[in-house]
């Protein structure tokens, strides 16, 4: 298993189209804690279609995108993709 596998799973479970997570709910839902760089940069958070990362990749496998961060509140609100 990879390490953000948990987080597609929970969200091909979620039935609502657009979803905000707490940094915090994110890492009960890894049971593993983010990296500093969530933390502190919103390109962690990118959509990037040519240079998938496996965190990109947990969202994108699940048919959802990052539709913005809010690093200063520690959330991330992700939505379906089209």
């Amino acid at each position: 298993m990879k390490k953000y596998d948990p987080l597609r799973d929970f969200l091909l479970n979620e039935k609502g189209n657009e979803l905000t997570l707490t940094f915090k709910q994110i890492e009960i839902i890894l049971r593993s804690r983010l990296p500093p760089s969530a933390n502190q940069l919103s390109q962690w958070w990118a959509n990037a279609k040519s240079w998938r990362h496996v965190q990109t990749a947990a969202w994108d496998d699940a048919g959802w995108r990052v539709k913005k961060v809010n690093l200063k509140r520690s959330e991330v609100t992700f939505c379906r993709k089209p």
